[in-house]
């Protein structure tokens, strides 16, 4: 991305706090068009939501963990991601 390109597009308003769930079979891609930057662990989400993602590396690929022999591992993950936002909510 050019740096022009860079300065015109938003910064966040606020940080927000994302939680990105990764495959492993992805974790060492190189996409040699630049679309997805599977290079970086937060896939450059980091600069888009003013701070650090939390990152969670699961096993399988993207469809496995969504509709295959994964799915367990990524809704139990997720369930205690969701749980742990409900004990940390302040509203």
């Amino acid at each position: 991305m050019s740096a022009l390109i860079q300065t015109l597009l938003p910064l966040p308003v606020v940080p927000v706090h994302l939680h990105l769930f990764r495959d492993n079979a992805t974790r060492n891609f190189v996409d040699h068009y630049g679309y997805h930057r599977y290079d970086k662990s937060d896939l450059g989400w980091s600069k888009w939501a003013g701070k650090e993602p939390t990152v969670q590396w699961l096993e399988g690929s993207h469809l496995s963990q969504l509709t295959g022999s994964f799915v367990n591992e990524f809704v139990t993950v997720l369930a205690r991601e969701l749980a742990a936002i409900d004990k940390t909510d302040s509203s």
